[in-house]
């Protein structure tokens, strides 16, 4: 109950790109053991920041791309010349040997898009499951946003877009006002809770976190 109404309350971290995790360990568990092997054969500190692709079941993991990330490793550490490209920045040093990788947290510069794919998946998921039986029961429905890092999960929050960013994708996924969503309210990582959508009138509220609980 919500000011003495029934509300179908549903949550949703904001996250980035769900499938970044195994993307990103399968990249570790194919480049470190090479890296190291081809950091010590040159005696370069080997440095390579990516970001890495992500694969659908039916294609499998990108045995190509690694492929050719393992030769420009090699590359690198033997002219000792950088390799920097959108995709993939490869640094080669004297000294060591070591080998050291970091992963783009996004493929996209643009905030926007990094949100939208974010979110994207988990909020038709729940359109489909959550959002429209709710509706059918008559209850309004309510989105809880979330910005806290969960200590359970690989996944880390976004945390670089504004409001008014996250207002526009949430009116493009949410058909909103039109959709099924009702009101939106967001949980900043100070403790912050604002209402998203509707736009007017604004509020912001400190006793609202009992609901993300």
């Amino acid at each position: 109950m919500i000011d003495d109404a029934e509300w179908a309350v549903e949550h949703c971290r904001v996250v980035h790109d769900p499938k970044s995790i195994a993307a990103r360990e399968y990249a570790e568990e194919v480049l470190t053991r090479r890296g190291n092997e081809i950091a010590a054969e040159f005696g370069v500190n080997l440095t390579v920041a990516l970001y890495p692709p992500r694969w659908t079941d039916t294609e499998g993991p990108p045995k190509a791309f690694f492929n050719n990330i393992i030769r420009r490793l090699q590359d690198a550490a033997s002219s000792a010349v950088d390799d920097l490209d959108k995709s993939c920045q490869i640094s080669a040093r004297k000294g060591g040997p070591g080998f050291t990788i970091s992963f783009f947290s996004a493929e996209d510069p643009l905030i926007r898009n990094q949100l939208l794919n974010g979110i994207k998946d988990s909020l038709e998921k729940k359109h489909e499951k959550q959002f429209t039986p709710a509706l059918n029961e008559g209850l309004p429905v309510l989105l809880l946003l979330d910005q806290f890092d969960d200590q359970g999960s690989k996944m880390t929050a976004q945390w670089l877009f504004s409001i008014e960013t996250l207002r526009e994708v949430l009116i493009e996924l949410l058909h909103f006002p039109d959709g099924p969503v009702s009101e939106v309210w967001l949980r900043r990582p100070n403790g912050e809770c604002l209402r998203v959508l509707p736009l007017e009138p604004e509020q912001i509220a400190d006793g609202l976190g009992y609901l993300w609980q």
